[in-house]
């Protein structure tokens, strides 16, 4: 579309990723699928546009022709990665416990510890044939900052 200088808006997007089988989906679903991509509608000149930054779009029209590719003629197995955490300290807030008439409060359960703790991050990998063997990683994150990853020292996979 962009080499055809097109400004690119549902309305001729639509058809043309209709066309190749590359989306059967409403007018409406394509706009959640691009707000949900991270594609942003932008006035650019006196027409509106999702906009994004060059080498994004390049990377991603990569990826769109070799998942083509892959699923017109090679079908390699598509392998998806993810990652979940936790902290240590997670877990409920509430308890069971009894009035304390002494003191007015409440006897019994257990203290939460303070803070969040160590953090445990786990990978794997999978497919639609299932989980792939001998994939999985966790460990314990060095810190407890929102960047994880600058606490992890490769296991030497």
């Amino acid at each position: 579309m962009q080499s055809k200088k097109q400004y690119i808006t549902l309305d001729n997007l639509l058809p043309e990723l209709k066309a190749d089988s590359t989306f059967n989906g409403s007018k409406s679903s394509l706009h959640c699928l691009l707000k949900n991509m991270n594609y942003r509608f932008r006035k650019v000149g006196n027409k509106r546009i999702y906009y994004k930054q060059p080498h994004i779009i390049e990377q991603r029209e990569e990826y769109l022709v070799r998942m083509h590719n892959n699923h017109s003629g090679e079908n390699r197995p598509v392998i998806y990665l993810d990652e979940t955490w936790m902290n240590a300290h997670d877990g409920k807030d509430k308890q069971w416990v009894q009035p304390d008439t002494l003191t007015g409060g409440t006897s019994g359960g257990v203290t939460k510890p303070y803070g969040k703790g160590k953090r445990l991050i786990i990978l794997h990998a999978g497919s639609e044939n299932g989980w792939v063997p001998n994939a999985e990683l966790a460990f314990q994150s060095g810190d407890t900052s929102d960047d994880y990853t600058q606490g992890y020292e490769s296991p030497g996979i």
